[in-house]
């Protein structure tokens, strides 16, 4: 027997993490000498030795067990490199061979060893117009031999970099969405081939990302910050050969001008070699909110070829095959100033026409819908253009230009977390195989960095949304460190009273009706489900306890909303609405509209059952939300009792079953006692 598929917190050779006690798991095959079991033989024990620079640090010694994770046993400290392997004994107590090496490294674990400086490239920001892209550059020198070199590195927005003119890494969209004001990942790259002896260059550019550009169906802007910036530093043997500082050089004139996730970029090829170079702003921002991602990376993965169609309207589209979340490249011909428009979209219209309509909601977007665009503006001769800080939901490219670009040569690329697909169906019945192939594709559409609800209108990460989805996507890919990185979002964005927002991190200006909704059943519940079914699937306690603080709180809330039947006092002036919500409301009833504005009603107990104080009859949520034949925007005006008090019951008994099994029986108890009375 020996063991393959070696991982470290679930991902392959991770480098620059920092969990201290990382777990390690792998997988079993039967060898040759256990080919008499015919299939049947399991793992009765197994043995870990780790090393550093070939030498044993940690060894579990033989362990009895049948499991195939553990954590960590050895010390770790900041840019450790442990190399890993495991035998296994099987249920005739023969010990196979040591495993192929699998390996880890730790990044900065101390808040000391964060020496670089945050840098801004901005000369003068202007908060309300989409900038330019920026571009900044450094030289330094490698005056000794290293044997390994390590970049690690940041942005307010989003960031490519380059060293010596190739790129850094396969990631992209880096650092991701995030609450970039409470926490911000760094990542770590193994750069030992790009750097050399002598004189090198790094090259960084930054765009809007998450940080400042258009998010959610409101298109709300800057909801971070209006700057960007850079934190990076380079270290050779663990020595700091190039950071960022002061010393660094600027350019807001390079190709990239306009670039946002939503609306697309703007890329003049003519601008491609820059000469306007300014100094950099050294800025005060905190580094003490960095921390290594510990999760798979977003990276490109299947192509789609395009094909050219006309439309019956007489429109020319590229059509890619494939509905997909990613961005395009492509390769044409063209005379200096020639420019081509592709805007994108998912689907054709009734009359076989491209359109966008199916994801617009115009009059709440702040820039009137969601264009999912690339202008591009030719240099003359051969161009060649590949999406860098962008990413849509769209199959088709509706195609504006002169240039006669039928020799071209359109990609689509899908983009989605790095995430292993576990799963494969078929069967006789083409629907079913279809059904299967169009979740598979829905879920890789829906998980860059964290799981949203759809890659075009809201691109939002709904706690309803993957509390349904969770239990099956751990079946169809390996989406732990995604869910978990997501959990963690979850527990920075809850309330003080324990209420849970809806999406985390957030993609819009929290409203009036932000924080209302956040109390939702089923919603805030997700933040119980969630942990439970990925303890059930990967049998690891940690993401118990990590978020079992957050779960006792979000029940606390819930208890305060059972047994209140009294209605909240106060007038409510519905003209008071926020403009971005008024389209959201504009069919509710106007009773429904100020039962759902009132506040939850004090505690107050039923006299009429004893089981009374444990039904939820006041409160808003958003109910069955895609009920049939139901008006899901009224709905909500009418407290949904029925389903608030079963989520009520729901999460008691899965609160009991998570503490019975971190071993806190008294609070199981209590929770269970609640659940009952609930049910």
């Amino acid at each position: 027997m020996k063991a393959i598929r070696l991982k470290t917190e679930y991902m392959d050779n991770p480098i620059g993490i920092d969990v201290t006690k990382p777990m390690l798991s792998w997988n079993a095959i039967s060898e040759e000498s256990d080919a008499d079991k015919k299939g049947d033989a399991r793992q009765t024990a197994y043995e870990i030795n780790a090393y550093i620079d070939d030498e044993l640090v940690w060894s579990s010694g033989k362990v009895l067990s049948s499991k195939m994770h553990t954590l960590y046993g050895g010390k770790l400290k900041s840019k450790d490199c442990i190399k890993w392997m495991v035998r296994l004994w099987n249920d005739s107590d023969t010990v196979g061979d040591f495993s192929d090496s699998s390996m880890f490294e730790m990044g900065l674990l101390n808040r000391e060893e964060f020496k670089a400086l945050w840098i801004n490239p901005e000369i003068d920001t202007k908060a309300d117009e989409h900038q330019n892209a920026s571009y900044l550059e450094k030289d330094f020198e490698i005056k000794d031999n290293y044997k390994k070199a390590r970049l690690y590195i940041t942005s307010h927005g989003l960031y490519e970099a380059y060293i010596n003119g190739e790129r850094v890494g396969d990631n992209i969209l880096t650092p991701g969405p995030g609450s970039y004001d409470k926490s911000l990942h760094y990542q770590t790259y193994d750069v030992t081939e790009l750097i050399k002896e002598g004189g090198n260059t790094i090259r960084v550019i930054l765009g809007d990302g998450w940080y400042r550009g258009c998010l959610g169906v409101d298109g709300d802007r800057n909801l971070y910050g209006e700057d960007v910036a850079l934190w990076m530093q380079l270290e050779a043997d663990g020595e700091i050969v190039c950071m960022s500082d002061g010393d660094f050089r600027a350019s807001n004139q390079g190709a990239l001008k306009q670039n946002d996730l939503q609306q697309g970029e703007i890329y003049d090829a003519n601008d491609e070699e820059i000469d306007d170079w300014h100094e950099v702003k050294v800025e005060n921002y905190d580094t003490d909110i960095l921390c290594s991602s510990n999760m798979v990376p977003v990276t490109e993965h299947e192509r789609f070829e395009g094909k050219i169609i006309s439309t019956p309207n007489g429109e020319t589209v590229i059509d890619y095959g494939q509905n997909l979340a990613g961005y395009i490249e492509f390769t044409i011909n063209a005379h200096k100033g020639d420019k081509i428009i592709l805007t994108h979209g998912e689907s054709l219209d009734e009359n076989g026409n491209f359109t966008q309509e199916n994801f617009q909601d115009r009059d709440r977007h702040k820039e009137g819908g969601i264009r999912q665009q690339v202008v591009y503006i030719c240099k003359e001769g051969v161009n060649h253009y590949k999406t860098r800080f962008s990413i849509w939901g769209f199959r088709y490219a509706k195609v504006d230009t002169s240039i006669n670009f039928a020799d071209g040569q359109f990609s689509a690329i899908a983009v989605y977390s790095d995430m292993e697909e576990l799963s494969t169906f078929s069967c006789s019945e083409p629907l079913l195989e279809k059904l299967y192939e169009n979740t598979m594709w829905s879920m890789k559409s829906n998980f860059c960095y964290v799981p949203t609800d759809c890659p075009t209108r809201e691109r939002a990460a709904w706690t309803g949304d993957i509390g349904i989805f969770i239990k099956s996507g751990m079946y169809l890919m390996d989406c732990y460190t995604v869910v978990k990185n997501w959990l963690h979002e979850c527990a920075m964005c809850q309330y003080p009273d324990g209420k849970v927002s809806n999406i985390a991190p957030k993609n819009n200006r929290p409203g009036m009706m932000t924080e209302l909704l956040a109390g939702s059943v089923g919603w805030g519940d997700a933040v119980i489900i969630v942990p439970w079914e990925m303890y059930l699937r990967y049998s690891d306690e940690r993401i118990l306890e990590e978020n079992l603080d957050m779960m006792k709180k979000w029940y606390e809330y819930l208890q305060s909303r059972a047994g209140s039947n009294k209605d909240a006092q106060g007038e409510i002036d519905i003209n008071n609405i926020p403009d971005e919500y008024k389209a959201m409301v504009a069919n509710m009833p106007k009773e429904a509209l100020m039962e759902m504005m009132k506040k939850f009603a004090p505690k107050q107990e039923s006299k009429d059952s004893k089981y009374d104080k444990y039904a939820i009859t006041t409160g808003t949520d958003y109910g069955e939300w895609c009920e049939p034949d139901v008006d899901s925007v009224s709905n909500m005006g009418t407290p949904q009792s029925k389903v608030a008090t079963a989520y009520f019951a729901r999460s008691g008994r899965l609160l009991s079953k998570i503490l019975r099994k971190l071993g806190d029986d008294e609070k199981a108890s209590y929770y269970e006692e609640i659940s009952k009375g609930a049910t």
